[in-house]
């Protein structure tokens, strides 16, 4: 049987989503991005390349109830992958991969952590291997993509980010709708208003998705900062709330050993600042 290896720089929906998040931090920090050509020119809607990105997103955005439909579902998919033109494919992948290469680092450009990543490597394994190549695994990226499917809980941050990148793939509009403020205000209209920290906690969590060491960093610190607040407030607290408090601070040392920061833990964060921000009260800070 076939060793079914995923090749990062031929995963369509994987280079989508770092270009995407190159535009993002480069409109923050008010660069003109070189990855907005590169989007506009190989995910055009004239392309193999946005034919295939369609069904990659197809997979990571549709939900359904029920194993039989998604089963339908997926197998759907799969066929239609079939109707792409292969050699048309395979030769945009070669020119975005050179194109790539000519404006980045590859190294450092392929290092962003994506909270998806193993979705999307399954699905470039049933899209670029047959069953009998290796039906092991290729059961297990089918499991996985089904389970994902099923899924009807849906990462808040991942719903936010298919938000912001669907004009890109549907229609020509400014590049800039990726920008934080628009992220900020998709926040506040679902979930309410942010304070400031929590401002802070989304344009260190977009700013740092070509550096996770950057956002390990703030991430740390951000903790520790809360953990001291806490740890402050409780003699002022009533004696409920004080064993409350101890509960939280009981998770700290868990949350600041974290080798990797992923989309969990930045949801963690923005609830530690909500309950800071309910704390203050207690302390003259």
């Amino acid at each position: 049987m076939k060793i079914l290896k995923h090749s990062k720089y031929k995963n369509t929906g994987l280079v989508f989503e770092l270009l995407v998040r190159q535009i993002t931090a480069d409109t923050i920090e008010g660069k003109d991005s070189l990855a907005i050509p590169i989007l506009k020119k190989f995910f055009g809607k004239n392309t193999e390349l946005y034919k295939e990105y369609m069904l990659y997103s197809a997979l990571m955005k549709e939900k359904f109830k029920t194993e039989t439909k998604s089963n339908i579902f997926l197998e759907s998919v799969v066929k239609t992958k079939k109707t792409i033109n292969t050699e048309r494919l395979n030769k945009e992948k070669y020119e975005l991969i050179k194109t790539l290469k000519e404006k980045f680092d590859l190294d450092l450009f392929f290092k962003t952590q994506i909270p998806n990543y193993k979705l999307l490597a399954s699905i470039y394994k049933i899209f670029e291997y047959r069953d009998e190549d290796n039906p092991l695994e290729i059961v297990k990226a089918r499991a996985s993509i089904l389970d994902h499917v099923m899924n009807m809980n849906s990462n808040l941050i991942e719903n936010f980010e298919n938000t912001l990148t669907e004009p890109l793939v549907n229609e020509s509009k400014d590049i800039r709708i990726l920008s934080y403020k628009i992220l900020v205000e998709k926040f506040n209209e679902k979930y309410g208003s942010l304070h400031e920290s929590q401002k802070d906690t989304l344009r260190h969590y977009i700013l740092s998705k070509s550096n996770s060491i950057d956002l390990r960093q703030f991430f740390i610190s951000e903790v520790s900062r809360i953990e001291n607040t806490i740890i402050k407030s409780i003699p002022h607290a009533d004696k409920v709330i004080q064993i409350k408090l101890n509960e939280v601070v009981s998770l700290f040392d868990t949350l600041k050993d974290q080798k990797y920061v992923k989309d969990a833990d930045i949801l963690k964060l923005l609830k530690l600042q909500d309950l800071e921000a309910e704390l203050k009260g207690l302390t003259n800070e």
